[in-house]
């Protein structure tokens, strides 16, 4: 039974995990220079789970984002989205919050540049945006 079970999760993990894309972002946040990391897993359709993280010199966020991806020809999609925000600013006490955000991204190979601009609202930490430019691979 353990090896049927196994072998079921093996099945599943495998086309998902060739389907993931990992990468790698930098922008600005609240006038900071951000860097980033982010995750994109498919779910159904065109519906993504993208978990990431950002980091500036002031505050560190790890976000649970999802958002929908809209094909337009010649590989180039736009995707709008929502998701959760747990904000460490200055060092403080984690915040949470929530992240509205939208991008585009032109898929070149391998390769996956890609702009997104996000607004995050949290309780003590306040209201803030960011924009970044990143690629995926």
């Amino acid at each position: 039974m353990k090896r049927l079970l196994f072998a079921t999760l093996l099945l599943a993990v495998v086309p998902l995990q060739a389907q993931m894309r990992w990468g790698v972002r930098a922008g600005i946040t609240e006038g900071e220079p951000m860097i980033g990391t982010d995750l994109l897993i498919p779910i159904a359709g065109d519906f993504m789970a993208n978990p990431n993280l950002e980091f500036t010199s002031e505050m560190f966020a790890a976000n649970a984002d999802f958002h929908y991806d809209f094909d337009i020809p010649n590989n180039v999609s736009f995707w709008v989205g929502a998701g959760l925000a747990f904000v460490n600013p200055d060092e403080g006490d984690f915040e949470g919050g929530v992240n509205l955000l939208g991008g585009v991204g032109i898929a070149r190979g391998r390769w996956y540049p890609y702009g997104q601009v996000k607004l995050t609202s949290t309780g003590d930490a306040g209201d803030f945006a960011s924009v970044a430019v990143g690629v995926r691979f």
